[in-house]
């Protein structure tokens, strides 16, 4: 698999054609933010 994010409308995993997008905590952590980072309850 050779996967890559991607900023779309969001953040995006692409692989060739196939495509998903991230998660809120995917695009947290992929962000380097740690697991336990607060966030408002209507932000995902």
């Amino acid at each position: 698999m050779n996967w890559h994010l991607h900023p779309l409308d969001g953040w995006a995993l692409v692989d060739g054609e196939r495509m998903r997008m991230l998660t809120t905590n995917e695009a947290l952590a992929a962000q380097s933010f740690p697991a336990n980072t607060q966030r408002p309850n209507n932000h995902g």
